[in-house]
C-alpha cells in the first residue's frame, strides 16, 4: 500500500508583496545612482565658452565678480571727439547722456573693468566736465561759473552776529583852539606890556629934560 500526497504553496501576504517592491525601488535607484556618478566627470568637461572665459577673467584678477554689482567696461580712446565719445559710451548700456552744446574737445582713456560711475568721475576730474546723475541719465556740463538756487532748512542753522561801535571826540580839536587862544592873548599881552614900557620911558625921559607931558 502506497501513500502520496502534495503541498501547495502558500499566497504571499500584502506586506511580504510591499516590501518586495520597496526592495526593487531601492535597488533601481542606486543603479542610478552609480550611472550618473560614472557619467559626472565626462560631462564637466563640456564647460560652455563663456563659462571659461569668465572663470579665466576671475582667475587672473583675483576677485570674484558680484552677481548683484554693478557691470564693468574696458574702455579705449585716442582723440576721439566729446559727443561722439560719450553717445558710444551709453551705447547698449541702460544708461544716458545728456550734453549740453558748449561742451567740446577730444577724449583719450585706455580704461579696464571700470564702472560707468568711474569713468564719468575720471572725466570729470580730468577734463573739467561738471557731470551728475539723475536716475540712469548722466549730464554733461562744461567747467565754469553757475548760478544754482539751493533749499536750506534755516531751522538747523545757528545765527551769529556781532557790532562795532567807534566815537572820535572832537576834544583834540577843542584843545588845539584853547591852544590857539591862550597864545593869541599871550602875544596881545606881550604887546601891550611893550607899549606900557614905551610910555614909561617916554615920561622917564621927558622928566629928565624937564618937561612933563600928560
Amino acid at each position: 500500500m502506497a501513500l502520496a500526497g502534495c503541498q501547495s504553496t502558500p499566497e504571499e501576504s500584502v506586506i511580504e508583496q510591499s516590501l518586495k517592491q520597496q526592495l526593487a525601488e531601492q535597488i533601481a535607484h542606486e543603479q542610478a545612482a552609480q550611472k550618473n556618478a560614472k557619467a559626472t566627470p565626462d560631462s564637466l568637461q563640456d564647460v560652455p565658452d563663456s563659462v571659461t572665459n569668465l572663470l579665466g577673467d576671475v582667475e587672473t584678477t583675483g576677485e570674484r565678480p558680484s552677481l548683484f554689482g554693478p557691470e564693468k567696461y574696458d574702455i579705449e580712446a585716442d582723440g576721439v571727439g566729446v559727443k561722439a565719445f560719450f553717445t558710444g559710451l551709453v551705447a547698449d548700456t541702460p544708461y544716458s547722456v545728456a550734453i549740453h552744446p558748449d561742451v567740446s574737445g577730444e577724449i583719450s582713456l585706455s580704461l579696464k573693468q571700470v564702472s560707468m560711475e568711474q569713468v564719468m568721475e575720471l572725466l570729470g576730474d580730468l577734463y573739467g566736465f561738471d557731470i551728475s546723475r539723475k536716475s540712469n541719465v548722466f549730464r554733461v556740463l562744461p567747467a565754469g561759473m553757475r548760478t544754482e538756487t539751493l533749499a536750506v532748512n534755516y531751522l538747523l542753522m545757528k545765527r551769529d552776529g556781532s557790532t562795532q561801535t567807534s566815537i572820535i571826540s572832537g576834544g583834540v580839536s577843542q584843545a588845539d583852539n584853547n591852544g590857539n587862544g591862550n597864545s593869541n592873548s599871550n602875544f596881545n599881552n606881550f604887546s601891550g606890556n611893550s607899549a606900557n614900557s614905551n610910555n614909561l620911558g617916554n615920561q622917564f625921559g621927558n622928566n629928565i629934560n624937564g618937561t612933563s607931558i600928560s
